[in-house]
């Protein structure tokens, strides 16, 4: 600060003297700008109502940086205008301080005259003397409103002093702004020593507990990580599952969704359907049987009203020739006996824009007695498993490895058709002296009908013929009954006769047998000297134990298929569905050797191309077809053709999507109550430019949102995701899973492969 100095005697320039005053506001700007720098500030004012509609501004300064206003007066300021006019409203008022210079008039004495050094005469006149900093009150209003009102915002360079809330009648309330009030160097002196008494223990507590920590460190490295213990709980899950381990409180679950089991698909909030992982549910579906548009086509023939095969003639593939032996078919010894039938398989074909093939089908290994109601339950048919079977590949390393071959067969996939194999049965009873022949089939083969040469026939007793598998001892197997046919009596005459099955598949280098079961009077001929070296004649008086003869066959001939055309179509009724679809479903049964080939073809209503039910880009569905022609076309050979048994069981399906899922698990009891859940979901054909995805957790009817997300992109397959949702609840011993999904395009949805829960 400067310091005007008058120690020498010389005649004192009245700008000496204004400089005092100048020099002493400048220091004490200097000051209060570095020292204390308070922005819009207030000190030493209080506000009160001298009455229900006026405040009262006590003397006191305004801080703005570095320069001070102040007012020696008490202000006052009327608030009526502001008041609200309906009783229930109410409205807050800012007081905000405004500061300004202002330059004070005074009277003093000049000297006047026409020589004022000799001679003067005073006149007193005003004369701006001094220049004040000073302060005062303007309002700011908020808005009227019902209670509680808002307060209005303050701008960042006002200092406001306090906030006045008013009402009809009047001032009810005065808040002082304390935020904005300069605090005292004594006031900030005591908070700091409080401060530092806190800092101090602070200090203490961390000690103890880097202690502590370096202990926790040394003990944690011990503790395996989170992700390895999901990966146990998500193994000890499907090891559960294997073992079939009956139900317990746990604090982990898994599922693969292939099945309906843990899912609430009744809740009122489900929206979402169990097929091979959790899908978006049918906004419309339509279901019909299966039926050819010209049945009297003459490629084709069909058998018993329901086996459709290209046409064919027969050829003779076996001939046991006529020998001088007889044999009486019929003796004493009846026997009673419940035989099966099978080899037809089933298959589903599903096919369509939205249908994605799903990667948790392995876990059909640990419930694979399932698989066939689950799958094929479009038909109308129940399916059972016949459990393991008896083929030898089951014994292979692969079989033992845990593929073993089931009632439900193994899975041929690509990306977009499924196709699934069961064997259905039939049963019939058996009642009658059985007399068989065995044989060797050396190339695969359709049999159509077998010879038998009668040398007497009786006058009453039908004739059935069976063609049945072979035991592992050569011995027929009266049990595995391929297919069978009933000769009534009036058509059997002495010579050969004709029993015509329904169409058998015969696999090659692989050994069959036929057998007859009557109760006539009936003979047929046999060969004795080993003429036919391909089999052995057997009887069995009880239809278990078969005796086999080494010198002696059955005369007979086996004819097979002999087919016209090598490739066949076949047109089906067509596939339809109101506001058109996006994905198809066919079941059906037959075969379909190796060599030869079904392959369905469809044309969609617009278009003239028939298109096979491949993976092309784009699906030939995407533009959801109301009306789709279908077709069957069969390729073989002139000896094989595949087969298609038409009946009611013959199902096609249309379907469409919702845009919108909701799954939900059922309510899980946990095996100790818990605040902190996690969840696992693999999401597979996930597109983050059309779906949308939200991890949830309900506990009761409360729908939990999870505290963190974190999503990882498969690195092999790119549309797959794993989201990682963690959650934070109430203490609970229950808990549900739920996903909601979307989707803006219901020719393109996405599904859950699996999900796994962990209760920590």
């Amino acid at each position: 600060m400067d310091v005007v100095n008058f120690t020498e005697a010389e005649i004192v320039s009245p700008a000496d003297l204004t400089a005092i005053g100048e020099f002493s506001r400048e220091a004490f700007d200097a000051r209060d700008q570095a020292a204390l720098g308070w922005p819009a500030h207030w000190a030493r004012i209080t506000v009160s109502n001298s009455s229900s509609d006026v405040v009262t501004v006590s003397s006191g300064d305004y801080y703005e940086g570095d320069a001070v206003y102040s007012s020696k007066e008490v202000l006052t300021v009327n608030l009526q205008s502001f008041k609200p006019t309906i009783v229930s409203d109410e409205r807050w008022m800012a007081l905000i301080l405004r500061g300004a210079e202002q330059v004070v008039q005074a009277t003093r004495a000049f000297e006047t005259g026409e020589e004022p050094l000799t001679e003067s005469v005073p006149v007193n006149q005003s004369t701006p003397k001094y220049v004040r900093r000073v302060m005062s009150v303007v309002t700011q209003q908020g808005p009227i409103s019902p209670a509680p009102a808002v307060v209005p915002t303050i701008a960042e360079d006002d200092c406001c002093i306090a906030f006045v809330r008013l009402k009809t009648t009047g001032i009810v309330e005065i808040v002082s702004n304390e935020a904005s009030r300069v605090k005292s160097v004594f006031e900030i002196e005591g908070r700091l020593r409080v401060v530092e008494l806190q800092i101090s223990t602070i200090f203490k507590e961390i000690e103890a507990i880097t202690t502590n920590l370096a202990a926790v460190a040394a003990a944690v490295k011990l503790v395996p990580p989170r992700e390895l213990i999901s990966q146990l709980t998500n193994d000890v899950s499907m090891v559960r599952q294997q073992l079939n381990f009956p139900a317990a409180a746990r604090n982990y679950w898994f599922n693969q969704a292939l099945v309906p089991d843990d899912w609430d698909l009744g809740h009122v909030d489900s929206i979402a359907r169990i097929r091979e992982g959790v899908r978006f549910q049918y906004a419309q579906q339509f279901l019909q049987t299966m039926e050819i548009v010209n049945p009297t086509n003459p490629d084709i023939r069909i058998i018993e009203d329901k086996f459709v095969l290209p046409a064919f003639t027969e050829t003779l593939r076996l001939e046991s020739p006529v020998g001088a032996g007889r044999q009486d078919i019929s003796n004493t010894v009846h026997t009673v006996r419940t035989a099966h039938t099978g080899r037809r398989s089933t298959t589903l074909v599903r096919y369509g824009s939205t249908v994605n093939v799903c990667e948790n089908t392995a876990g059909w290994e640990s419930i694979g007695n399932r698989r066939a109601g689950e799958i094929f339950s479009v038909s109308g048919r129940e399916y059972v498993s016949t459990g393991q079977t008896s083929n030898p590949w089951n014994q292979t390393e692969l079989g033992q490895n845990g593929h073993a071959q089931y009632g439900v067969r193994s899975v041929i996939r690509d990306t977009i058709t499924t196709t699934y194999t069961y064997y259905t049965t039939e049963e019939f009873g058996l009642n009658g002296a059985i007399f068989a022949q065995t044989f060797l089939n050396a190339q695969m083969m359709v049999l159509s009908s077998i010879d038998l040469y009668f040398t007497r026939v009786g006058a009453t007793g039908d004739v059935r013929l069976a063609l049945c598998e072979i035991n592992p001892d050569g011995t027929p197997n009266y049990d595995e009954i391929i297919t069978t046919v009933n000769k009534p009596v009036g058509q059997i005459a002495n010579g050969w006769n004709k029993f015509t099955f329904s169409p058998a598949l015969l696999e090659p280098g692989k050994r069959y047998a036929w057998f007859t079961v009557t109760t006539g009077n009936h003979q047929i001929a046999k060969n004795s000297g080993n003429q036919f070296t391909g089999g052995t004649l057997f009887s069995s008086s009880d239809g278990v134990w078969s005796q086999g003869s080494t010198t002696e066959d059955f005369s007979f001939r086996l004819y097979a298929a002999k087919f016209a055309k090598s490739r066949v179509e076949i047109e089906m009724d067509a596939l339809q569905l109101a506001d058109g679809m996006t994905e198809i479903e066919l079941v059906y049964e037959g075969w379909e050797p190796a060599g030869t080939a079904r392959v369905w073809q469809i044309q969609p209503y617009g278009t003239d191309e028939w298109i096979d039910l491949d993976d092309r880009d784009p699906n030939p569905l995407a533009n959801l077809p109301p009306l789709v022609r279908l077709r069957l076309v069969m390729i073989g050979t002139q000896d094989l053709a595949p087969m298609i048994v038409m009946d009611q069981y013959t199902k096609q399906l249309t379907g469409r999507c919702r845009p919108d899922m909701q799954a939900l698990s059922d309510e899980f009891t946990l095996g100790f109550t818990t605040t902190t859940l996690q969840t696992v979901t693999n999401v597979d054909n996930f597109d983050p430019a059309h779906h949308t995805f939200a991890p949830k957790i309900m506990i009761g009817s409360t729908v939990y949102t999870p505290s963190s997300t974190a999503v990882v992109v498969d690195p092999i397959k790119p549309k797959r995701r794993k989201v990682t949702a963690n959650f934070t609840v109430p203490s609970t011993g229950v808990a549900r899973y739920r996903w909601d999904m979307n989707s803006d395009n219901v020719v393109d949805m996405p599904f859950i492969q699996d999900v796994q829960a962990n209760f920590y």
